[in-house]
């Protein structure tokens, strides 16, 4: 039976065999793709083909379909395109933000910091609509829609009239899905502004896309503007997590006492012992006592320390001796959360029966505590609302005119002496002073003397340090203001497992996983220049044959070995600044310290360190 069809097209299906029956073992029928000349195909219409070879030819057209498919992606083709429109869109934009602010230096000064402007629709201008959508802000911040965000009059989503002079916008472009996490966002900062997109093409995103190439800090967002910094890292991260980053703090709160994780682990760090100083015991000025003196060889911090000298003077058993501190002026501790002070005590042998702190107001009314006294430089830190006793009349804590510390001797004696340096005090604005310009965004400064971050866990993504087993990165970004002094930026406890070190003698860098195992950068002096950002990052893979443990700075590959990693305990504690003790603190600025549950490779090491 023969099926007459007639086609009108020039593509023609021909089957090349040979005549008569197929041999068993021979080629099967093979289908050729024939571009005829119209005028050749004239002469094929009415031409009559078999059922069996209309089935083969569709068949072959089938694939041809099917791989063209494949190999095109139409999904991914739509996901480039509309990454094409936000390119030029945002491109666009920045030229003409630009332009206006070389015309007009003072265009923004009527535009909110802190605050995100985004191209979302909504009738509540601090978009409520879509606030569980968002990524979430630092303290401080807010998001802003509007209700027309097309309009280009400077009340739509970009808060800047561009319907004036010659250029007459009369409609501002929005994202060509414009709903979260894909939109269009402006921030201003104080050195310039920012204007993003989230992009969906995976070839554009990630170290080697346009998110990982283009000057910024997200590996999601393409960022375009005059400070590639001004827009919080949460928002560019477009709320798409990375499954293996365990730990993001950004410190690009600016204010507070809390670091917030951005990897939405909900592991928020705790700053400790940032505080206002009352005395850095410089001077003998403000302070009295018998046997007290100014001491330049003990001292935490500047250049000397108050001293209770009974090295060179005789004590007397059972005796009370009192040092005060007398401010120039009332201190005001009504929304203090603490006081605090470092001290030494230079022997073994405890000479002191008992110790007390107490505050006194003008009418000297008083709050006292019960301190103990340990060897060596210790810190001491009372809340004030916890305290062991008080006057019938509670003292009047924002007239707070003597501090007093008493120590009574026990009734055999020695020599001994006191130190006395850095008396403190903690309020909730302390840290503002803190917080400075990092390497992006916001950053921590620390003070050489106390000040650390850190957060405990029993339980949680941070619980991937007590798993030999498991491999880890970590990476920071640094700036010293000292050298040749021995440091300790990060630490993860227990045991000692995990923590970086800078070594006082020459700069060296170690990265301690397990006590004392340790590999270290293979030559000194790699972090000896001060005010200047490193970035450090730190991997293990057990799963490598050899050099499971890696140290990179700026990007760069310094060290590699195998020492043993530890692991233990039924808890983690992740501090960075300092040891949670005071010991080996760091003097400098700390930003961008992130986690991952996974080695990073050099290439993306690489990528990050670019991206900043």
């Amino acid at each position: 039976m023969k099926i007459t069809l007639n086609f009108d097209i020039i593509l023609i299906i021909k089957l090349s065999r040979g005549g008569g029956v197929v041999p068993r073992g021979s080629h099967k029928p093979e289908a050729q793709v024939q571009f005829l000349p119209p005028q050749q195909f004239l002469f094929m219409k009415n031409k009559s083909f078999t059922f069996v070879e209309i089935l083969i030819s569709l068949g072959v057209i089938l694939t041809l379909l099917i791989t063209i498919v494949s190999v095109l992606n139409p999904q991914e083709l739509l996901r480039k395109a509309r990454d094409n429109k936000r390119l030029y869109e945002l491109n666009s934009l920045n030229l003409i933000l630009n332009t206006l602010t070389l015309e007009n230096p003072n265009a923004f000064n009527n535009i909110a910091s802190n605050t995100v402007y985004v191209s979302l629709p909504d009738t509540s201008f601090t978009c409520a609509s879509w606030l569980s959508k968002l990524p979430p802000l630092p303290s401080g911040w807010y998001y802003r829609c509007s209700n027309n965000p097309e309009a280009s009059d400077g009340s739509g989503w970009l808060p800047i009239n561009l319907d004036i002079g010659y250029f007459k916008i009369k409609k501002l472009p929005v994202d060509p899905l414009n709903q979260p996490p894909y939109y269009y966002t402006f921030a201003k900062s104080e050195s310039g502004y920012e204007l993003n997109a989230i992009l969906e093409a995976k070839s554009n995103v990630g170290p080697q896309g346009l998110a990982g190439t283009d000057g910024g800090t997200s590996l999601n967002a393409y960022e375009i503007g005059t400070d590639l910094r001004a827009v919080p890292s949460s928002v560019e991260s477009g709320g798409q997590r990375d499954p293996d980053l365990v730990l993001y703090w950004s410190f690009d709160e600016g204010n507070g006492f809390y670091a917030y994780d951005y990897s939405g682990n909900n592991q928020t760090g705790i700053l400790r012992n940032f505080r206002t100083t009352i005395s850095n015991a410089d001077s003998l000025g403000g302070w009295q006592g018998n046997y007290i003196v100014l001491d330049s060889a003990n001292k935490k911090e500047g250049n000397y320390s108050i001293k209770l000298d009974f090295e060179n003077n005789a004590p007397i058993p059972n005796t009370t001796y009192i040092i005060s501190y007398i401010p120039p002026a009332p201190l005001d501790f009504s929304s203090a959360t603490d006081i605090a002070y470092w001290l030494n005590y230079n022997t073994s042998t405890n000479y002191i029966n008992s110790g007390q702190l107490t505050i006194y107001d003008s009418n000297n009314n008083y709050r006292y505590w019960n301190i103990g006294i340990n060897q060596g430089w210790r810190l001491y830190s009372y809340s004030l609302s916890y305290y062991n006793g008080q006057s019938s009349i509670p003292p009047n804590l924002n007239n707070i005119t003597k501090i007093e510390f008493k120590f009574t001797t026990k009734s055999t004696v020695g020599p001994f002496y006191i130190n006395i340096d850095l008396l403190a005090y903690t309020k909730p604005d302390s840290a503002n002073n803190n917080w400075v310009a990092g390497k992006a965004g916001k950053a921590i400064e620390f003070d050489g003397i106390d000040d650390y971050v850190y957060f405990s866990t029993t339980t949680g993504a941070l619980m991937v340090f007590n798993n030999y087993n498991t491999p880890v990165t970590t990476c920071l970004w640094l700036k010293r203001y000292r050298t040749q002094i021995s440091e300790m930026p990060l630490r993860r406890d227990p045991r000692e497992y995990w923590w970086l070190w800078i070594s006082s003698s020459n700069d060296w860098l170690y990265f301690y996983v397990g006590g004392s195992s340790s590999i270290r950068t293979d030559y000194p002096n790699v972090l000896n220049e001060i005010n200047r950002w490193y970035f450090i990052c730190v991997t293990y893979d057990p799963a490598a044959s050899s050099n499971k443990a890696k140290i990179y700075i700026d990007g760069q590959l310094k060290a590699q070995g195998n020492p043993d990693r530890g692991s233990g305990g039924t808890y983690t504690y992740f501090s960075v600044g300092a040891r949670t003790d005071g010991y080996a603190p760091f003097k400098g600025v700390i930003d961008e310290v992130k986690v991952w549950k996974r080695a990073l490779t050099p290439e993306e090491i690489q990528a990050l360190y670019n991206s900043y």
